[in-house]
């Protein structure tokens, strides 16, 4: 049976046995791209970390090449983050 637990104004579903701060590590990730030099667009996968505060912190986890546009970037890392979902399922 599934609970629903509130942590920092978000509602989030869990198994009953589980607690949130077992969560699989992958769930902890975010993908954003940033223009790190003119034309050099590059990935990057944020590792969720613990914040005393009200708002979300975040890591650098993993940075990709350089891609010659954004939309190359987004490509890349979407794939980057599948391929850890993948191995972590």
């Amino acid at each position: 049976m599934n609970s629903f637990l509130e942590r920092d104004g978000l509602i989030q579903e869990t198994a009953d046995d589980e607690r949130t701060h077992n969560m699989n590590p992958a769930a902890s990730l975010t993908l954003t791209v940033k223009e790190l030099e003119p034309g050099e667009f590059h990935w990057m996968l944020l590792e969720e970390v613990e914040s005393t505060q009200e708002h979300l912190g975040y890591r650098p986890g993993k940075i990709g090449d350089p891609e010659p546009n954004i939309a190359a970037a987004w490509v890349a890392g979407y794939l980057a983050l599948r391929s850890i979902l993948r191995k972590s399922s």
